[in-house]
């Protein structure tokens, strides 16, 4: 079997797929970069393949069997941006075709949060290829340190205001006043273009300048999960104050290197800290958040002051707690290890490749096959 993987979007889903062309069971994977119709989100693959996967974004438009991992239904519908209503529509039709046809076996999203938005967009013949599959994040490559004389929060994330950046920022200047080895380590590309919380041009400067005057505050320009290994490594509490999310797959990596977190109740960060057991959750809103985008931006401070205290008052509780700390973390690995390891990603991936191209194939199976591996 010769598959194309044509990858476009979240880069941590590259060690997903990369670690499935170093396992025995998976056939010949082209990981390639396609070029997307920018209007529409198609894109026809040159070449000739058994099955095409798209992950993140894209759809394609060959005669050929394909798979969908998406993030979320704005990877299909990406295109209702258009203002031209005629061509809006014909896009969304031919979509829709592909999606129905029989050459698309199966939708696989990333969260049951994205799975229920998808089922509300969708028409029937494709809501019943839409499934949920945890992200599989592997074996971390290094141990977590456990040093506690220096306590290390860690930030991960691009777009660096969606995920809450600068409200952790807020938190962390009276945190290191109360705390006086508190350090703060941030992986983020600082990459504004694409995001739209922002009202002014020159926030990126003001936050950078804000991290250059704390000596305790290291930045690392760059979130990619093989330059974010060591900072997991030497950190003790995952921050995470997101305010639009998916899945969250850097709350995942976080419970892998055994970290508590700290994080908002939002999207399918849900699904994977439960309030108190392996990490806290903030709740000031509930969909409410996603409603006012995209005007949230201007809505933004509203919501600051309860989160930052919180943080406040959730990291507090866990460095006056060293024994929360660790079992919070121990919870997270073997939660890691039932939800979301790697192995479990890959014995459905052998599945589908084993069976998406006969006869008898049904995505009704598929489901059951998920359900069996993770109960």
């Amino acid at each position: 079997m010769k598959i194309y993987s044509g990858f476009l979007g979240h880069q941590r889903y590259k060690y997903i797929i990369k670690e499935f062309k170093n396992n025995e069971y998976v056939p010949d994977i082209k990981l390639s970069q396609p070029h997307l119709c920018k209007e529409s989100g198609m894109v026809r693959v040159n070449g000739d393949f058994d099955l095409i996967e798209f992950w993140d974004f894209g759809l394609p438009v060959n005669d050929t069997p394909f798979i969908a991992h998406y993030e979320s239904t704005s990877a299909i519908f990406w295109h209702e941006s258009i203002k031209d209503k005629e061509l809006r529509n014909k896009i969304t039709n031919i979509k829709m075709k592909l999606l129905e046809s029989k050459n698309c076996k199966a939708i696989i999203c990333c969260s049951k949060y994205a799975k229920n938005k998808a089922l509300g967009k969708l028409p029937p013949k494709v809501a019943e290829k839409v499934l949920n599959l945890n992200v599989g994040i592997p074996e971390p490559p290094n141990k977590k340190n456990n040093n506690i004389d220096e306590i290390r929060l860690i930030f991960v994330g691009n777009g660096f205001e969606r995920k809450g950046g600068d409200i952790l920022l807020e938190a962390f200047d009276e945190l290191s006043k109360k705390f006086k080895n508190l350090k703060l380590t941030i992986f983020s590309n600082f990459d504004y273009k694409n995001h739209f919380l922002f009202d002014k041009e020159n926030l990126k400067d003001e936050y950078l300048k804000i991290i250059g005057k704390n000596k305790n505050i290291e930045l690392i320009m760059n979130s990619n999960p093989f330059y974010s290994e060591k900072g997991y490594c030497n950190a003790n509490i995952f921050v995470f104050p997101t305010l639009l999310e998916n899945f969250g797959i850097v709350v995942t990596e976080a419970m892998a290197y055994g970290l508590p977190v700290v994080t908002t109740a939002i999207g399918g960060v849900t699904e994977q800290v439960e309030n108190g057991i392996n990490g806290f959750l903030i709740s000031p809103f509930n969909e409410r958040i996603g409603k006012d985008f995209p005007t949230f931006g201007t809505k933004k401070e509203r919501y600051k002051p309860y989160i930052k205290n919180k943080i406040i008052e959730k990291v507090t509780k866990l460095i006056e707690n060293p024994s929360l700390m660790k079992n919070m973390g121990n919870t997270n690995i073997e939660t890691w290890k039932k939800k979301f390891h790697i192995d479990k990603r890959i014995e459905i991936m052998k599945y589908i490749y084993d069976n998406v191209l006969e006869d008898s194939y049904d995505v009704s199976r598929l489901k059951e096959k998920v359900k069996e591996v993770y109960n």
